[in-house]
Formats: C-alpha cells, sequence, structure tokens
C-alpha cells in the first residue's frame, strides 16, 4: 500500500507567522496555488481515497487534490491539528517569550498536563488510531493520501520512526509537502520525507 500524507497550504495564519492550533482560517491565495500544483504532480497517480482533518485549511487542499481524482473528501476530527487554545493567535515567539515555562514543559513531556494545551502523547494517541484503522479498512493495492497539519502528520513520522515525541522538532514539513509511507507485511517504511518539488515549476 501507498500512503501519502500532506500538510495543508499556507492559511492566513500560517502567513502572519500565527500559531493557528484549532483556529479554523482559510488558505491563502499562495496555499491555494500551492495546492494546485501539488494536484498537478499527482494528477496521474492511480489515487483511491482521500482523508483530510475538518479544518478549512486541509479540506481546501485536500478538495483541490481531489478534483482530478473525482473522489469524495472523507473528513475526520482525529486528523485535526494539536489542540492549543492557551497558545492560539500568539506567534511561536510569543510562545516562547510569554509562555516559557509551559511551553518547555509540553514540548519536553509528552503527557505533561497543562489546561488549555493537548499533550503530544494525546495527539499522536489520536491521530494514530485513525490512520491505522484507515490503513486496515483499504488493500494492498491501493494508495491513500491524507490532508492533515504539521504537528499532527509528525506524530506519524515520529511513530514509524520510533522516535520520541520531545524530538519533534527534529522534523519540519513545509505547506504541501508530500511525504510518502510504505506499508508492506504489516511493516511501515517512509520513502520519501517533505518533498515540495512542485513548488519550484
Amino acid at each position: 500500500m501507498n500512503i501519502y500524507i500532506v500538510r495543508h497550504g499556507e492559511s492566513e495564519h500560517n502567513k502572519a507567522g500565527i500559531w493557528q492550533g484549532l483556529l479554523d482560517g482559510e488558505l491563502s491565495e499562495v496555499g491555494i496555488e500551492q495546492a494546485r500544483k501539488l494536484s498537478n504532480k499527482l494528477q496521474n497517480e492511480k489515487i483511491d481515497a482521500i482523508y483530510s482533518s475538518k479544518l478549512k485549511r486541509a479540506m481546501k487542499t485536500a478538495d483541490i487534490i481531489a478534483e482530478k481524482h473525482n473522489l469524495k473528501v472523507e473528513r475526520y476530527k482525529e486528523f485535526n491539528e494539536c489542540k492549543i487554545e492557551l497558545w492560539n493567535g500568539y506567534s511561536i515567539n510569543d510562545v516562547f517569550t510569554k509562555f516559557s515555562s509551559e511551553f518547555e514543559e509540553w514540548a519536553n513531556n509528552p503527557w505533561t498536563i497543562i489546561e488549555g494545551v493537548e499533550s503530544m502523547g494525546n495527539l499522536q494517541k489520536r491521530v494514530v488510531e485513525k490512520f491505522l484503522k484507515i490503513v486496515k479498512k483499504h488493500s494492498e493495492e491501493d494508495t491513500i493520501l491524507i490532508v492533515s497539519h504539521g504537528l499532527a502528520l509528525r506524530t506519524i513520522i515520529h511513530w514509524i520512526f520510533e522516535m520520541p515525541l520531545n524530538k519533534y522538532r527534529k522534523i519540519h514539513l513545509y505547506n504541501t509537502s508530500l511525504t510518502k509511507i510504505k506499508y508492506e507485511k504489516d511493516t511501515f517504511s517512509i520513502e520519501f520525507l517533505n518533498d515540495t518539488s512542485h513548488l519550484t515549476k
């Protein structure tokens, strides 16, 4: 089985440098163009199903890709981004400055409990559980695509690599980056990571 995981296109909040979490903003004009370029890259790929989170930036990205495959996107809240109400609307630098102790605790302890912030452990649990349920319902010949968010998708990658979650800053996923996962003989492996070659064309 081939599994593509895609970070959504640039959102208006990305453009403004704001950490958005569950803030449900739209794609920027750049984000829409990024999604179109990725759709063009994938237009000749056999894709059997497309999934996304329930946030607008991921749904719109998925819809643009789905147009050329005549597929209806299935949307699941489990693929939503990490809940970070405490930090919504702040830039990352502001979070480092105003909430330095809370951020360091959250970043280094995957199961820490901070009011208004979902733990990285819980994020990975809900994302990976849904990821596995979707994989199990497909045949080994299928190709599927999932559009989600930077932190949410990194928890899948960390799970496959068996990396601790407190190393999440070691991996970055750019807007509309494409990562390909292979699933064969009950084993997941990553064929390529964070491909943005479509954005240079």
